[in-house]
């Protein structure tokens, strides 16, 4: 005998089917809009189940911002009214949007795009598209910002995929020229490097130079003075005779002229 099939409520296949993001407590706007396409994906239309899924991904400091709604959830249309409770609770007032727009919002570290939807996001749809597009426009870099004035008949989604571009475009030029420096100045350091090592070698063989020449020198001094003294002996000798010449003071016999001749020395014979 078979077993009975059990039908199981179209809201009990909804829970396991259904996975919602995480709750988005600085843009609850966003938050609801990406939950209400995961119901129409997965076929969830009745209040109470939606409401009983957003209760499921409320963080306890949340759900205190509408405590007063779960504890006494309205009979009719409780989801569309926790929603607008935590819109309006949560989220920033229009006016404050506007303020924050028109205030010294910064690209940072966006690109363009993501800048002007950031922007798009605190304009709303009461912002005309032309001031979006001047305050957009204004905040960029200096350099963007002459390309885009040259756009204006382009759509502004458009001229911001552009301003992507040529943002990625300059950001690399400058990252090579980043890494190129750091190998010219190793170059100039090599080179500088080269040039002294050359000079220590100049000045290493002048150096060399000036010692063998004062060498040089040295011996001729020492050539020219001893030349000098032999040549004044050999005068001093030209004066004596030959036995004075040989026998100095010695001598016993004298031979004219001499200067040591004297009367008690003999000529020789």
């Amino acid at each position: 005998m078979s077993r009975p099939q059990i039908t199981q409520p179209a809201s009990s296949i909804d829970r396991l089917a259904v996975k919602l993001p995480p709750f988005v407590p600085s843009d609850p706007e966003l938050w609801f809009c990406m939950v209400e396409r995961s119901f129409e994906a997965s076929g969830v239309t009745s209040e109470s189940t939606r409401f009983g899924y957003v209760l499921e991904n409320l963080d306890p400091r949340y759900a205190a911002e509408v405590r007063d709604i779960i504890i006494n959830p309205p009979a009719t249309e409780p989801y569309a009214t926790i929603k607008a409770a935590l819109i309006r609770r949560l989220g920033t007032s229009q006016k404050l949007r506007t303020k924050q727009l028109l205030g010294q919002e910064e690209i940072g570290d966006r690109k363009p795009s993501q800048f002007l939807r950031h922007l798009q996001n605190l304009a709303g749809n009461s912002t005309p598209e032309n001031l979006l597009r001047t305050i957009w426009s204004g905040r960029l870099p200096q350099n963007l910002q002459t390309v885009i004035a040259t756009m204006k008949d382009k759509q502004l989604d458009e001229v911001a995929e552009i301003a992507d571009y040529i943002m990625e475009a300059t950001q690399t030029q400058s990252m090579i020229a980043t890494t190129a420096t750091p190998t010219k100045k190793h170059e100039d350091i090599q080179q500088l490097t080269n040039k002294v090592q050359a000079l220590q070698m100049d000045l290493h063989q002048i150096r060399r130079h000036m010692v063998r020449g004062s060498r040089t020198r040295s011996r001729s001094h020492s050539r020219g003075t001893s030349s000098q003294r032999r040549s004044n002996n050999n005068n001093k000798s030209s004066d004596l005779c030959f036995y004075h010449s040989r026998f100095q003071d010695k001598a016993r016999k004298c031979i004219p002229p001499c200067r040591k001749s004297s009367g008690n020395l003999q000529g020789a014979h």
